[in-house]
């Protein structure tokens, strides 16, 4: 997975293990490993941190048809499907340091 920046997550390792190594980590470390996050949000003494990967693929099917009759049978064809996938891993950070994360998409 290629996110904004260097990213050192690695698809092979766990998500959850990966993210849960840098609770406690400094955002500045974070930031330096990472890099620049997508997004990020202040709520009370809480900031949010967001890294997001996007990727789309192309699935092409050969469609054949099943209606055919004695006087003529339609070509098959191929039909394209676009096939959006995405992960967004998000920090809490409070004074400077990874407190939580969250994750949510359907490529993380």
């Amino acid at each position: 997975m290629v996110l904004g920046g260097c990213a050192t997550y690695n698809p092979g390792q766990n998500l959850s293990n990966t993210m849960q190594s840098w609770v406690g980590s400094s955002e500045e470390n974070l930031v330096q490993s990472w890099g620049i996050p997508a997004n990020s949000y202040i709520a009370g003494n809480t900031k949010f941190i967001t890294y997001s990967h996007r990727n789309t693929q192309y699935t092409t099917r050969t469609i054949n048809p099943i209606v055919c009759n004695q006087y003529s049978c339609p070509k098959s064809y191929d039909r394209t499907t676009q096939n959006n996938y995405g992960c967004d891993m998000t920090f809490s950070i409070v004074n400077g340091v990874v407190t939580r994360w969250t994750w949510k998409g359907n490529s993380c």
